[in-house]
């Protein structure tokens, strides 16, 4: 009986193993830096469509202390591109901080008479010389690169926009330790900021004091100082007008909510205002705390930074929308990136749905411009065309997508819907089983694949 209960254990576990699995966000990889004569970890996420598109390459993000950032900063970028559309997907890179004494070391700029400096430059120069070439010469790296970093991280990117100001596209510098050793990094300001400086940075605060932040800001944009004193004037000026107006007309009412007013007015712009500096764009988020900053940084600061990638109404109404949109992106970062699919899905769907002309117009162009979208335009296309029962154009363009695009699991999975309302269903089972096993190659999210699921299980069912 000892046994049998022995071996029943033993089966519950290996069952357990068996059917577990581990959800993947993901993957580690390491390079061997000569400039720091170490190895250095990293972690590497993927956006949702990296497998499917072959030939299309992202921008990356590079941030510190990876290996404690990196699991919330890839459900945000995974949230806010993929899911909201509001940025491009792209490749999240996690530099390993290799324990809080190493970290520490590798984030504080050299500074000589300090004790405390450490080796930031030869952090820099190793990011530069050999990490940004290692990720895009391996993975489908784009060179649009932007470096993010969180308190003595914040504290990193700062000396590094300041010594090397165009490396990276855009730098985030959440709630950075500038106070470190007496606001040093304010002699390296001192020493870089001039009227030819240019770069694109982003700094946030939290609920704190003592970061060094003010110092610093008041340095590189010569703003901060008279903005506090125009914000603070309106109240003072309001004051002033308040007791002159309650002296002449001895009503209380009008002169107190001029006063309230004014005060609103300045709170506002003294804890939400942002200096109108083109180098320095800083936040201040007055309910966060120095560890709740990260997420609303980062959003507030990739949304401003692919503003202009970003298709606000969600829709196209004409093809020279989309090229325009398309003339946009490329001005601004060089790169078209991925289509949005919610985009798209609106304006054939919808916008366009019955303008047929327009959209065999507008297919010529993804063709052109966004081919790795091409594929995806045509099932939607499909789509529509099984919506009209015209069954035999659809599965010429489904067939024809297929050929130059023989891995799409969308293309087959429409096909499968269409072989069902022909009541062709074996056909229809066949083909979205193929479905399945490519999108599975592809490693699509979970919720993808169970759209899948859920087509083959409902091909028999009335």
């Amino acid at each position: 009986m000892k046994k049998i209960i022995v071996l029943l254990v033993f089966i519950s576990i290996n069952n357990s193993t068996i059917f577990s699995q581990e959800i993947k966000m993901g993957i580690r990889d390491s390079l061997f830096s000569e400039v720091l004569q170490e190895n250095r970890p990293i972690s590497i996420y993927f956006p949702p469509s990296y497998e499917a598109n072959k030939h299309q390459k992202f921008p990356v993000l590079y941030i510190l202390d990876g290996d404690y950032n990196f699991r919330y900063v890839t459900g945000l970028i995974e949230l806010q591109s993929s899911i909201s559309e509001n940025i491009p997907e792209m490749i999240v890179v996690g530099i390993s901080g290799k324990g809080t004494t190493t970290y520490r070391k590798n984030c504080k700029p050299a500074i000589e008479g300090i004790e405390e400096s450490g080796n930031a430059d030869e952090v820099i120069q190793f990011i530069k010389d050999e990490l940004i070439p290692f990720i895009e010469k391996k993975y489908k790296a784009s060179n649009y690169n932007m470096l993010a970093g969180h308190s003595v991280g914040g504290l990193f990117v700062i000396n590094a926009v300041l010594k090397n100001p165009k490396l990276f596209a855009n730098y985030i510098a959440i709630s950075p330790a500038l106070w470190w050793e007496n606001n040093s990094i304010n002699t390296i300001a001192f020493e870089k900021i001039n009227s030819d400086f240019k770069t694109n940075a982003y700094l946030s605060l939290a609920n704190e004091k003592g970061m060094g932040v003010d110092s610093f800001l008041i340095i590189v944009t010569k703003s901060i100082l008279k903005n506090n004193i125009v914000i603070f004037g309106i109240s003072i000026a309001a004051l002033i007008i308040a007791i002159f107006w309650f002296s002449k007309t001895q009503k209380k009412w009008r002169p107190v909510l001029l006063v309230t007013m004014a005060i609103a007015l300045s709170s506002y712009l003294y804890f939400l205002y942002i200096p109108g500096d083109n180098n320095f764009k800083f936040r201040k988020f007055p309910k966060e705390n120095h560890n709740s900053v990260g997420v609303p940084t980062y959003t507030w600061a990739l949304k401003d930074i692919f503003k202009d990638w970003r298709v606000e109404k969600q829709y196209f109404k004409s093809t020279d929308e989309l090229v325009q949109q398309y003339d946009k992106t490329i001005a601004t970062y060089g790169n078209a990136f991925n289509m949005p699919k919610g985009t798209l899905a609106n304006t054939v769907l919808y916008i366009l749905k019955d303008n047929t002309a327009e959209l065999n117009k507008m297919q010529v162009k993804i063709k052109e411009l966004y081919p790795n979208s091409l594929a995806y335009f045509n099932t939607l296309l499909a789509t529509n065309l099984i919506g009209k029962k015209e069954f035999d154009a659809a599965e010429k363009l489904l067939l024809e997508t297929l050929a130059y695009r023989p891995t799409s699991y969308e293309a087959y999975q429409k096909l499968a819907e269409l072989k069902k309302e022909q009541q062709a269903l074996a056909q229809g089972d066949s083909l979205i089983t193929n479905a399945i096993e490519l999108a599975k190659k592809e490693h699509v999210r979970q919720w993808q694949l169970n759209e899948l699921l859920e087509t083959k299980e409902l091909m028999y069912r009335k």
